[in-house]
């Protein structure tokens, strides 16, 4: 089965009321997005022109984009609430009167979906985030934050109307209130962000919620206003702003392969612009979130590595839900796959400990891949008997550890995390960073993943929860 492709376009289908003159060109991008047969269509808010009344949306978005209704998966926009509480909107996609459906529930317009390997989010930052709050601690932030949580893929996509931010040069059309979902997006591991409200098309590199460009762990920003009402001319171009613009309608299409992306602006018949690439995801390569109730087996909540556990105690209190318990004897072993070697590659292993306890020389390992005399390197995150955490790699160039931070061992949950980049290690302990200029070098071993042990000796006593690597 082909992997799934996406359409998107947001400004789109002028009213009874849209002033003469506009150039209206809904049916011709709708002709365009119905011709290429994408899975579902995503239209970026301001869907209907002027007010989003549910007349001119039957008049006028129905004949066009409205075709694809079976398909589509909206965001609603600021003119869709120059209706009180959207109703044209929401009375079209979800039934006259009806609470909830395609459009998402009408006192949220936010929700999330899956499409093959792929997480799908509709965010609202309509009305500068004014009608549906943005801001941290929002109900709309909070459930980002748990969705992004309850779906460890891979792949992440989300959209939205009002970008945080576009190179429009009209200083109101950027959304600051918008900033605490960015912040959510990228903490959660999101790939790719889509947006309408400026009249133009608009790629950003992959930057950080600061407009920081980050090649590894960076959002791809979409503005993709072109769907047919109008088009306005640009600004200043801002940070990281790659390719922009203002004087052709089309669409953007999106190719969801499980762990890369390919992107394609089309225009309209006699358009000469367009723009296309690829790009990886950055999401987990494996997600172990240890919560398993019965059986021997870890399952992988972001892949398929799955591990056997040996003598592990299942249902103990967890860092989010149920942990695994170490007696000095347990452990988990993952087999090895090439997707879990670095290479020369960034790394990212997370770990969460809860312990009374300290070892005795020599330390008590968390998880390893590979040993210092292996083939091919190793990296590894332990205990010791410092009752600190450490890091270890040993690459192509170089071993180096890092021990550093608080002692844990106050039966406390504590987040460890350690990092390599081509330049540095990084340990950071709830938080708190602490990091070594290192060159490493290339790590790639045929030995399994191990959890809570190095087989046979180094065995860890406590509690354990929800591991992940990701690979950038």
């Amino acid at each position: 089965m082909a992997d799934p492709v996406v359409a998107a376009a947001g400004d789109i289908a002028c009213g009874a009321d849209t002033p003469a003159g506009t150039p209206c060109k809904q049916r011709q991008t709708s002709d365009l997005v119905a011709a290429l047969g994408p899975s579902a269509v995503l239209p970026l808010g301001d869907l209907q022109y002027e007010r989003g009344q549910l007349a001119n949306f039957l008049d006028f978005y129905n004949p066009s984009w409205g075709r694809l209704k079976a398909i589509t998966k909206p965001a609603v926009g600021n003119h869709e609430y120059m209706t009180p509480e959207a109703a044209g909107y929401f009375d079209y996609f979800n039934g006259i009167d009806s609470f909830t459906g395609p459009g998402g529930r009408r006192d949220q317009g936010y929700y999330s979906f899956d499409l093959g390997s792929w997480h799908l989010i509709a965010l609202n930052t309509s009305i500068d985030c004014e009608v549906v709050p943005c801001n941290k601690g929002s109900a709309q932030e909070q459930w980002l934050r748990a969705d992004l949580r309850a779906h460890p893929t891979t792949c992440t996509l989300a959209y939205m109307h009002q970008p945080r931010w576009s190179s429009d040069g009209v200083s109101t059309n950027d959304t600051p209130k918008a900033q605490p979902l960015l912040d959510a997006l990228y903490d959660g591991g999101a790939d790719l962000l889509l947006a309408g409200h400026a009249h133009f098309y608009e790629r950003f590199a992959p930057q950080d919620p600061s407009q920081r460009l980050d090649p590894a762990r960076g959002i791809r920003h979409f503005i993709v206003g072109t769907g047919g009402k109008s088009l306005l001319p640009l600004g200043a171009a801002k940070p990281n702003s790659e390719v922009r613009n203002a004087s052709t309608f089309g669409v953007l299409t999106i190719t969801l392969h499980p762990s890369s992306y390919d992107w394609r602006f089309v225009p309209l018949a006699g358009g000469s612009f367009t723009d296309s690439g690829t790009g990886r995801c950055h999401g987990p390569v494996a997600l172990w979130r240890m919560d398993e109730t019965s059986g021997s087996v870890m399952r992988d909540s972001a892949r398929t590595h799955n591990g056997t556990l040996h003598s592990v105690q299942l249902r103990q209190p967890g860092f989010s839900r149920f942990a695994y318990g170490f007696t000095g004897s347990s452990y988990v072993t993952v087999p090895s796959a090439d997707d879990l070697n670095p290479g020369s590659a960034n790394i990212v292993i997370n770990i969460h400990l809860n312990t009374t306890k300290v070892p005795a020389s020599p330390d008590w390992d968390l998880i390893r891949k590979g040993y210092y005399a292996t083939r091919g390197g190793e990296f590894k995150v332990e205990y010791q008997p410092s009752g600190q955490a450490s890091c270890g790699f040993k690459g192509s160039s170089r071993y180096a550890e890092l021990i550093a931070g608080p002692r844990l061992n106050d039966g406390r949950w504590h987040a460890i995390r350690c990092v390599k980049t081509e330049t540095a290690i990084k340990l950071i302990v709830d938080g708190q960073t602490f990091s070594k200029t290192v060159t490493i070098g290339s790590i790639s071993n045929t030995e399994p993943i191990v959890i809570g042990a190095h087989p046979g000796a180094d065995f860890f006593k406590g509690l354990l929860d929800e591991a992940r690597i990701r690979i950038e």
